[in-house]
């Protein structure tokens, strides 16, 4: 059985896990210990810290995620809605 998804859905998947994975590296300085995505506890450990910062390290680490997720959400929906070059010859 194939699951047929949808494009934009998916591609904000994707961008949402960057957002997280960009936001846990900003505020703690590493890569979350599965680079792939931030678990739940993580995320709240994260929430936690944001806390911490002050006004500028805050603005700056939620620009930089959404920065990285707006490129990964606008390469993945790219990559994926454009139709592959013809591969025929005139």
């Amino acid at each position: 059985m194939t699951r047929i998804v949808d494009l934009e859905d998916w591609a904000m998947e994707v961008a949402t896990t960057i957002y997280r994975v960009c936001l846990y590296r900003r505020v703690f300085g590493q890569f979350p210990p599965n680079t792939h995505y931030v678990t739940a506890g993580e995320l709240a450990e994260t929430q936690t810290k944001l806390r911490d910062l002050n006004d500028a390290e805050f603005a700056r680490a939620i620009e930089d995620a959404q920065d990285a997720a707006w490129e990964v959400y606008q390469r993945v929906y790219r990559r994926h809605s454009t139709p592959p070059p013809s591969s025929q010859i005139n």
